[in-house]
């Protein structure tokens, strides 16, 4: 066992001294984005972006589940630029699993999206989400693509090319009185610093934070609320096709609600190496995490077990795990994207190793109707 993980030690440590490393899986291919333009002032358009999944987890250890997600969404809108600054669409998301007779989804959307300054874009009701909010796995799980696609609330985006952030809140859950429920609610922020380039070398400074919170203030379901905090700080540099990221995380529990008070405080390190040649994208991760849990991350970085055949007090003081991930993004279309991946990862502390893969067809549909 133990020279086994000498070998990966080994490895990690002669990647650490290459010339860059990669911490975020590179999911642009999933994006859903907009922007407002003068020149498609009071232009109408229909626009079907749409995803075809796959995606099977091979997980047999108590931290996960290994299940299966096959099928498609798609969001059917209608987009109209109001002026050079506004951009009004609504429609709904459609979503069928494959092996279901009937939609898993059916939910309207509708949205409100003003430009400040060319720099800021604000958006009220169906913001820009999922994998769009770049943050890393640990503290948001990939497959929130699939299972939350429609993300509704309040955001503030700045894009430019030496700082970007992206500050949303998403409503998970509205409350009512009697109801039984609490509110739920996810916030975050994501904020990249870029310097000025070095030689070869590009560096960039990333913070991001998410908060989420489950509670009321006309809750009557009882228990209190409950809300947990988790911060990254990171540094990133990029030298070619090789590209570095590190980050050093922290949970907290922010709130009287202590069911498990070990993860109150929790630590995390996760570092990436990247290299990238055209459609081709390998990497190695390494994740440690010391009672670290975020209750929107990844189920695999859990300290705490998220599979249904465990009991849920089942707490892991550490968790060590090392990926190797092969991403290929094929372009098939204007947009649109074949994407396959391999993720087989190994557990240190368990000795364990699993695989997951995946693959998906990503089509950002749009036609114009008037201009």
């Amino acid at each position: 066992m133990h020279y086994k993980r000498n070998i990966l030690l080994l490895v990690l440590l002669l990647c650490l001294q290459s010339s860059v490393v990669f911490g975020q899986l590179d999911n642009r291919a999933f994006y859903d984005v907009w922007t407002t333009s003068k020149t498609d002032s009071g232009a109408i358009k229909l626009e079907i972006p749409t995803t075809f999944y796959l995606k099977n987890n091979e997980y047999f250890g108590a931290a996960a589940d290994g299940y299966t997600l096959f099928g498609w969404q798609a969001l059917p809108r209608i987009s109209y630029q109001v002026n050079p600054r506004l951009r009004l669409a609504g429609g709904a998301l459609l979503q069928q699993d494959f092996g279901a007779d009937t939609l898993r989804k059916v939910r309207p959307y509708y949205s409100a999206t003003y430009t400040i300054n060319n720099h800021y874009i604000l958006t009220l009701g169906g913001i820009e989400g999922g994998l769009a909010h770049n943050i890393i796995e640990p503290m948001f799980d990939f497959e929130r693509t699939i299972n939350r696609r429609v993300e509704e609330g309040l955001q503030l985006k700045r894009v430019n090319d030496s700082l970007t952030f992206d500050l949303w809140i998403d409503w998970l859950r509205r409350t009512e009185a009697f109801t039984g429920k609490k509110e739920q609610l996810f916030t975050g922020l994501n904020l990249r610093k870029a310097f000025t380039a070095k030689g070869k070398t590009r560096y960039a400074a990333i913070f991001q934070a998410t908060i989420f919170h489950e509670g009321g203030q006309i809750d009557t379901a009882g228990g209190g609320a409950f809300s947990k905090a988790n911060l990254a700080g990171g540094i990133q540099a990029i030298q070619g096709n090789w590209i570095f990221e590190f980050y050093a995380m922290h949970g907290r529990n922010l709130s009287g609600e202590r069911v498990f008070q070990e993860l109150d405080n929790g630590f995390a390190w996760y570092t990436n190496i990247s290299y990238r040649k055209k459609h081709l994208n390998i990497m190695l991760s390494h994740f440690l995490g010391n009672y670290f849990q975020a209750p929107m991350g990844g189920a695999l970085y859990q300290s705490q077990t998220r599979s249904v055949k465990q009991p849920q007090d089942l707490i892991f003081s550490q968790r060590h795990l090392v990926f190797i991930r092969a991403m290929y993004d094929l372009p098939i279309g204007k947009g649109a994207f074949l994407t396959l991946r391999a993720e087989p990862y190994y557990d240190i502390v368990k000795s364990k190793a699993e695989y997951s893969f995946g693959c998906y067809i990503n089509v950002p549909l749009a036609v114009l109707l008037k201009k």
